[in-house]
């Protein structure tokens, strides 16, 4: 072996102990940067030709010239036409030069657990500029948002209050809002006092602050299998692990969850016992007593998210886990997003005394409140009865949507696909005819202008035989050309027909 080749072979060896994965140029100039440090390049050194090491490498000999390109620029070596590239002569004096700063060092890497998000939120281009038919997604139609009354309730608060309804507001939040949370909890049924609620920027913040403030790194949550995405979302990205619970009919297995409480210490129950995301079933009265007594006789405390429990469409309501709940183990959590001007971002914690003086120096701290103006407005609409009268007009019109959703499954898709069929809420579960796959039919549907949500999406792992659809964003002809799209692509995937794949996988929940 000539020296040249010696070379080439001390270069690729220190290239291949790299840890970690980096662009190839990058691993290139770190393996070059390695040897001078090492000594085993010196100055004066000339370096392999690009075609030979790239030979070497296996690698397209672009790659090879940008990286010597990155070393010649950051001072590592030099070079010029016809004479190749040659190890630089450092100053003993100066700082050790570096490649230019990057951020994919320092950021916490996300593992891959947002792919299929990325992937699902490209825009597909459809013929004629055509808007895609949404059946993703627990999201109100903007379209139906009372704006002559927000308009006059914004003009009002500013007229009346003047700059401060933009200043700061107190971090529990105003008490006129807080009053009529818990003035309307009551009225349901779910006794409450405003010196128990926390106003927070939407939900979302809400099980943050509640998940830090119990759990640690490392610890254990239950949560429902499947469950909102990104609950899943951010449990992962605080490092808690996860116990997932499957539901049937009735909704969580208290039995399953017995069983894994007598061999894993839970610190915390997150559940959505009223029209679930994403499958909306709703827990029977005799289950939600069970999930209590367990968690009492394990000393866990329950975390119920009460999202749209309010857009009930048919049968009597259910009592809330934490009307029920005589121990004072549970947590209420709650949105305004759901039902009206999500872009506002104001959502509710009701929570035991102890808990409550904890999330509020916990939100002083991370946000010091939420925005005054968008309290202000939420506590007009509860206060002038405003809320309701647009909650009764959209109950009638997301209950037709979902009578025509459900039709359009029943007329369009394959006896072998089933689905849930709540009273209520956003969402509604589809578990696909054997041999399909869910993200195959979601890409297919994306490319035909329907928006879908594949199972894997509600999962820590599995759902691959599931879809969450969703009942609110359209009116109901769209919602219903949307399904007949959907069923001729099962039918089609089924078949094995028109040329894309419907691979087969595991199967999903009995759901």
């Amino acid at each position: 072996m000539n020296r040249s080749d010696q070379l080439i072979q001390r270069i690729i060896t220190s290239v291949e102990d790299l840890p970690g994965e980096r662009p190839l140029n990058e691993r290139l100039v770190q393996g070059i940067k390695d040897l001078i440090f090492r000594g085993e390049l010196i100055p004066s050194t000339r370096l392999p030709s690009s075609r030979d090491l790239a030979l070497g490498l296996g690698w397209h000999r672009s790659t090879v010239v940008q990286a010597y390109r990155k070393l010649v620029a950051a001072g590592w070596a030099d070079s010029g036409v016809g004479r190749g590239t040659f190890v630089k002569q450092q100053q003993e004096s100066a700082t050790p030069l570096r490649e230019p700063f990057t951020w994919a060092e320092v950021i916490r890497q996300d593992e891959g657990l947002y792919e299929m998000e990325r992937v699902l939120s490209r825009n597909v281009a459809l013929p004629d500029g055509a808007s895609p038919i949404r059946l993703s997604g627990a999201i109100p139609d903007l379209r139906l948002f009372p704006m002559e009354d927000l308009a006059e309730v914004l003009n009002e608060t500013l007229r009346l209050r003047g700059p401060q309804a933009l200043g700061y507001g107190p971090t529990e939040g105003l008490t006129m809002l807080r009053e009529e949370i818990a003035g309307r909890l009551s009225r349901q049924g779910t006794p409450a006092r405003a010196d128990q609620i926390l106003i927070v920027q939407g939900s979302q913040q809400g099980l943050d602050l509640v998940v830090r403030r119990i759990v640690r790194p490392g610890e254990c949550v239950a949560v429902e299998s499947p469950t909102y995405s990104q609950a899943l979302a951010l449990f992962r990205n605080l490092g808690v692990r996860l116990a997932p619970i499957p539901l049937d009919e009735e909704g969580l297995r208290v039995d399953i969850l017995e069983t894994v409480a007598a061999r894993e210490k839970i610190r915390l129950i997150y559940t959505m016992p009223t029209f679930q995301n994403p499958t909306g079933l709703t827990q029977s009265v005799e289950r939600r007593r069970a999930l209590l007594d367990l968690a009492a006789r394990k000393g866990i405390p329950i975390l119920e998210d009460h999202f749209d429990a309010e857009l009930r469409y048919e049968g009597e309501p259910v009592p809330t886990l934490k009307a029920l709940d005589t121990r004072n183990q549970v947590i209420l959590l709650g949105t305004f997003s759901k039902i009206l001007f999500p872009g506002l971002r104001v959502g509710w914690v009701a929570a035991p005394e102890p808990v409550y003086d904890s999330l509020s120096r916990l939100m002083r701290a991370v946000a010091i409140s939420t925005s005054l103006l968008s309290q202000i407005v939420m506590a007009e609409f509860c206060a002038q009865g405003l809320l309701d009268r647009h909650l009764d007009r959209v109950i009638s019109i997301y209950a037709q949507r979902r009578k025509a959703l459900l039709d359009g499954m029943n007329e369009y898709f394959p006896p072998e696909a089933g689905w849930t069929n709540p009273q209520g809420g956003m969402t509604l579960w589809v578990t696909l005819p054997p041999g399909l796959n869910s993200v195959a039919v979601t890409m297919e549907a994306r490319r035909r202008g329907v928006s879908v949500a594949p199972g894997p999406l509600f999962f820590v792992e599995g759902g691959h035989r599931n879809l969450s659809l969703s009942s609110t964003a359209e009116p109901s002809d769209r919602l219903k050309q949307g399904i007949r799209i959907l069923g001729d692509i099962l039918y089609e995937g089924a078949a094995g027909e028109k040329g894309w794949s419907g691979k087969k996988s595991e199967a999903g929940p009995l759901l």
